[in-house]
């Protein structure tokens, strides 16, 4: 399947979903809301479906390695973003998080034997990756800003319908096919999209209600060591001392910022 069609097909099936749960206990919020956090929410939808685009779009150019050490500087846009547009203020303790998160994602990355070739234009594909992270650092700044207007849920689906609908543009303009595709390829959306969208942004989205968009970016980092332990029992690929060296980094970095 074609990562562009399983993006817009996974924010699709999304969006349905959640449909008849959001007009049945949510309708009257979205009715109420105004015009300006419509817009907000929907510049969110936009992020959103920018960081997935632009994931894939880098991944065709350079090599998972440099895409993730690129990607997961993340938490520092959010930082940034989140003193200029939100004023909030952080202290050093958050800094210091933020930074050693950062410094063992790079050393996870240097410990992996998986990072493939160079790709075919690697300086596009590393600016695509930057690129997504800055996106992705709108999309939880945003989130913030409005999550303190509209419920999770509400939110959620207009998030993910915007960025189906920008999905299908892309998909259209690259004229990727949308039919001849097996049983087990709509199984993978299905799963995906309970993994990542149900299972995954839709808990962020509603932690952005209670915690600043920088706790909640650096708190995703822990997936780069859930991802080396899935990989030891599932797969049998035993981490190199860098990696187990960088996922302890990037633990104590987590544990500073979310400590109070």
């Amino acid at each position: 399947l074609p990562s562009v069609f399983i993006i817009a097909a996974r924010l699709t099936l999304a969006s349905g979903l959640m449909a008849p749960f959001v007009w049945r206990w949510h309708r009257s919020a979205l009715q109420t809301l105004s015009l300006r956090d419509w817009g907000w929410a929907l510049l969110a939808g936009s992020f959103h479906a920018g960081s997935l685009l632009l994931l894939f779009f880098s991944l065709e150019n350079t090599s998972v390695l440099v895409n993730g050490v690129l990607r997961r500087t993340s938490p520092l846009w959010v930082l940034l973003l989140e003193i200029l547009v939100l004023h909030t203020v952080f202290n050093r303790r958050v800094w210091a998080g933020v930074g050693l998160t950062l410094v063992g994602t790079i050393i996870v990355g240097l410990g992996s034997s998986s990072g493939g070739s160079a790709g075919a234009r690697p300086l596009l594909g590393a600016v695509l990756a930057l690129l997504t992270a800055f996106v992705s650092a709108g999309y939880l700044v945003v989130g913030r800003r409005i999550r303190t207007q509209l419920p999770f849920l509400p939110y959620s689906w207009i998030v993910f319908t915007a960025a189906a609908l920008i999905g299908w543009l892309i998909v259209l303009f690259r004229q990727v096919p949308v039919t001849g595709y097996g049983w087990s390829g709509f199984g993978w959306i299905l799963l995906v999209t309970l993994l990542t969208q149900i299972l995954g942004h839709i808990p962020m989205n509603a932690a952005l209600h209670h915690f600043t968009a920088t706790f909640v970016s650096v708190s995703t980092q822990v997936a780069v060591i859930l991802g080396a332990i899935f990989a030891f029992f599932l797969l049998a690929e035993v981490p190199t001392m860098l990696q187990i060296a960088g996922s302890l980094v990037i633990l104590v970095g987590i544990l500073l910022v979310i400590k109070r």
